[in-house]
């Protein structure tokens, strides 16, 4: 039987960590600077940063592109352009 107080803390503990990843992204700090200046634990940051991209956190997809000088920006996946 799950314990209401443990899941509203689970909750609440979940929300604190997704507002602090929000807000280092914003901030344009690097993860050490801002919890430094923040003053929580690097290393409790990036816990909560893989446990939360796990859970369906922003999830980013890098995709290659080429660049050509004479004919400006082309994109392209895989070196086939789009």
């Amino acid at each position: 039987m799950i314990n209401q107080n443990n899941k509203r803390s689970h909750t609440s503990e979940t929300k604190k960590w997704q507002t602090h990843l929000s807000m280092q992204a914003k901030s344009g700090l690097s993860r050490p600077e801002y919890c430094r200046r923040q003053q929580i634990s690097y290393h409790a940051f990036a816990y909560w940063r893989k446990k939360l991209s796990k859970t369906g956190g922003n999830n980013v997809a890098l995709v290659p592109i080429t660049m050509q000088a004479e004919s400006g920006l082309v994109i392209g996946y895989g070196g086939a352009p789009i």
